[in-house]
């Protein structure tokens, strides 16, 4: 039964390896954006990662 949970313990903390994205400071929750122009967003992750940007919908 150790080896068992274990080997489960293993394969779930591989979930969390896998999906890191990591964005600069300047990205949070209070941030202002200006209004109707594009906005660069940039950031770090593992090559060909899909990632998805989305601003209020």
């Amino acid at each position: 039964m150790k080896i068992l949970s274990i080997c489960l313990l293993l394969f779930v903390s591989t979930f969390n390896i896998n999906a890191q994205l990591i964005l600069p400071a300047v990205f949070n929750n209070n941030m202002v954006l200006q209004r109707d122009s594009k906005i660069p967003v940039w950031g770090f992750t593992k090559p060909a990662e899909k990632v998805m940007v989305e601003f209020m919908g």
